[in-house]
């Protein structure tokens, strides 16, 4: 079922609730019974307004920003998710990781690990522009969240989570960036606001590196779906037409996209400054040169950029920030002056 063309993502939210509440068949899962529509998608116009606004569902920015920012850790650390959402905790397999988190898998993916070892891609975002720098026109330009290892956990029920998300097609046309997302299972309550504001926000920075406008954002999805237990919100959600949180109803999708977008591309590049401190780093001989040297790159760093992604994950501060990959013992004996510059 295709459900429609949008400009903004509450619009959206809302019409996606009332089809599935009025269209949708029965499901009765191991989550819970739901609704369900099967075969579902939909395209985002305009994905600058791609933030939920809604009062009944009440998401506050810290989390999706939180979510992304996860994404580009490259790991699945519940540490650091846990932070904003306790309900992670639940997917710890034991070692303090998620199986299915998107960032790990950026960089995990068994095909892409193996074909990668001698090109000197270390993840595939870095591999999609590569490409699309190299071939604008591909239609190759995709990454893949979903192994075919899964379908074994699947059916064991060996893991405790695995990846909704299959794949993430990129398409260049008339020079702006469109985005193809393809997941197995999504729910409309909880999960449809967070993905398309992750996803969307990634589509927003891979078009900023690589210099062109956005274009549509297309979200295809097996099994659409809103839990029993969340009918009753949902039909709340659909009766307002107050887009805007308590805290900024004036200005609703209108600023907190933008404020999530500057902060998101900020992060991108203190990450390659991080990258850059460790490497240059290892030239240092102790650790009090290090934490010297450190201070002293963040010094020549815009001043903004570390209160750009604390306002952007609103009242929530960022544990271990520093990347999985970069905590080294120096790295970790400076995170107290990248928190608190």
């Amino acid at each position: 079922m295709h459900i429609g063309i949008y400009n903004d993502i509450d619009v959206l939210w809302q019409d996606l609730i009332a089809r599935c509440l009025t269209y949708g068949t029965m499901n009765h899962a191991t989550k819970g019974s739901s609704k369900e529509l099967i075969g579902c998608s939909f395209e985002l116009t305009n994905v600058q307004r791609n933030f939920l606004t809604n009062p009944v569902r009440a998401l506050p920015i810290y989390y999706p920003c939180a979510e992304f920012i996860w994404y580009l850790t490259f790991n699945g650390d519940i540490d650091f998710i846990a932070e904003y959402s306790k309900a992670y905790r639940k997917y710890d397999e034991g070692n303090g990781l998620a199986y299915g988190a998107y960032g790990s898998r950026l960089v995990d993916n068994p095909g892409f690990r193996w074909e990668s070892r001698e090109q000197g891609v270390d993840d595939q975002l870095s591999a999609v522009i590569s490409l699309l720098q190299k071939r604008s026109s591909s239609r190759q330009c995709v990454i893949a969240l979903w192994d075919s290892g899964d379908l074994i956990h699947a059916m064991n029920k060996s893991k405790k989570d695995l990846p909704c998300t299959q794949t993430i097609q990129f398409l260049v046309r008339d020079e702006k960036l469109h985005m193809i997302v393809n997941m197995r299972s999504n729910d409309i309550w909880l999960g449809v606001p967070n993905d398309v504001f992750c996803f969307s926000t990634l589509q927003i920075l891979i078009a900023g590196i690589l210099g062109i406008e956005t274009g549509s954002y297309h979200h295809h999805v097996g099994s659409m779906h809103l839990y029993e237990r969340n009918w009753d919100k949902a039909k709340e959600a659909v009766s307002t037409h107050d887009y805007g949180i308590a805290t900024n109803r004036e200005h609703g999708w209108r600023i907190l996209p933008i404020v999530a977008k500057h902060a998101i591309g900020a992060l991108f590049e203190f990450r390659k400054e991080l990258i850059n401190m460790e490497l240059m780093g290892r030239q240092c001989r102790n650790d009090e040169e290090w934490i010297e040297h450190t201070r002293k790159t963040l010094d020549d760093l815009q001043p903004s950029i570390m209160r750009d992604l604390i306002t952007a994950c609103y009242t929530k501060t960022i544990p271990n920030f520093v990347p999985h990959t970069l905590s080294s013992p120096r790295m970790r004996a400076v995170t107290g002056l990248l928190v608190n510059p």
